[in-house]
């Protein structure tokens, strides 16, 4: 009887020391882990960038485009592989931003195809691309003009001519069709920063009619839309000048915390860097669009700045979110940099061609083939119509 009254003991005592644990086990949960990102420091009012690092949940769901690009490269066939694909010098550095072999899956699955075609055209297309000068470059980009309602127009940076000379050709185009609205989206202008959001002024500019933003007024002291415009050094101001004095609205699309940021990270000119950016100017550009068509469905929009931003030819490029509406993509570039262009045709054709090469005389050129032959030739090759200023 004392054995079984020990036992029973035992195995009580056994039970009420082993409760507590159990219920301890059963109350304790796992800490989560903070995942560390480095804090970078703002240099404009709004969003915190450091929310919008790499490995952040939110910049992944804003970029996914681009991600789902990247991540959808597939290997090329081992005949494409021996295929020797010069770039032009100013479109090659900006493949050099990402790792070696990444840069080559991209350029031969972007890049390869519309290489195999040209070479498979009669002539590889030189007589297609049809040189134009005199007054006959003015009635035929207003023409282009006249059957789009959406213009890219690529240059590159620091160059004051081709820029006094679209802001010239738009004026007169403005005075041809005064009721016509005409709204310029440049990188040149930031959109304003966003108090108390926690996003990026892309992700509040696109959310609907409320967010979009108002045209610049070029007039208002200190407004922040306007700090890159009034760089003197970035000679834009001129450009900007004439446009808003001939009625055209100005409208701001860089997003000043992801330049910081990529420049931070030394991603801004990269393919990856640029996809980043094109994707928020796009979704910008679309809100802005949506509701200035809601009292001007026949507005024209341009969107006016770096050609890496506008080539057909570049992965990811803006032209290329507006497919559908068959935009006009525009080389326009000063003569001493004629060779610094972002289109396939000089890794096929021979040097000399006119369309690179000094002459001292302003010329226009484009594709002179029917018109949906003339679509293809511009998405192939990178550019539409291509104006050189001496």
């Amino acid at each position: 009887m004392q054995k079984t009254i020990s036992f029973s003991l035992c195995l009580f005592l056994l039970v009420s020391l082993c409760a507590p644990v159990c219920a301890q086990r059963i109350k304790i949960s796992p800490k989560k882990i903070k995942t560390h990102t480095t804090k970078i420091q703002t240099r404009v009012k709004g969003a915190d960038i450091s929310k919008y690092s790499l490995a952040s949940q939110g910049w992944a769901q804003t970029y996914k485009l681009n991600q789902k690009f990247l991540n959808s490269l597939k290997a090329v066939p081992a005949a494409a592989s021996s295929i020797s694909i010069n770039l032009p010098p100013r479109m090659a550095a900006h493949f050099k931003g990402i790792p070696a072999n990444g840069s080559a899956e991209i350029i031969k699955k972007t890049l390869y195809a519309n290489f195999a075609w040209l070479q498979q055209q009669p002539h590889f297309g030189k007589n297609l691309l049809k040189e134009i000068d005199g007054l006959e470059i003015e009635f035929n980009f207003y023409k282009k003009l006249s059957e789009t309602d959406l213009v890219f127009v690529g240059e590159i940076h620091g160059n004051l001519p081709p820029r006094i000379e679209f802001a010239n050709l738009i004026k007169k185009f403005k005075t041809m069709h005064p009721d016509r609205k005409i709204a310029v989206f440049t990188e040149a202008a930031y959109l304003k920063p966003i108090p108390n959001e926690d996003v990026f002024p892309y992700q509040y500019y696109r959310r609907g009619a409320e967010s979009v933003e108002q045209p610049i007024n070029f007039a208002e002291k200190g407004n922040p839309n306007a700090r890159l415009v009034d760089d003197e050094s970035l000679k834009f101001k001129e450009m900007i000048s004439i446009l808003s004095e001939s009625g055209v609205e100005i409208y701001p699309i860089e997003d000043a915390v992801v330049v910081q940021k990529e420049s931070a990270q030394g991603a801004i000119s990269t393919v990856n860097g640029l996809a980043k950016r094109n994707t928020g100017f796009a979704r910008t550009m679309q809100a802005q669009m949506e509701k200035i068509r809601q009292e001007n469905p026949d507005a024209l929009f341009i969107y006016y700045g770096g050609m890496a931003h506008t080539s057909w030819a570049m992965p990811v490029s803006l032209p290329k979110f507006f497919a559908q509406e068959k935009p006009l993509v525009v080389e326009l570039i000063a003569e001493k940099d004629i060779d610094k262009t972002f289109s396939l045709l000089p890794a096929v054709w021979e040097k000399g061609h006119p369309a690179f090469t000094k002459t001292g005389t302003k010329r226009m050129f484009l594709w002179n083939s029917p018109t949906a032959q003339q679509s293809a030739w511009g998405k192939k090759t990178g550019f539409d119509c291509r104006i050189i200023i001496p």
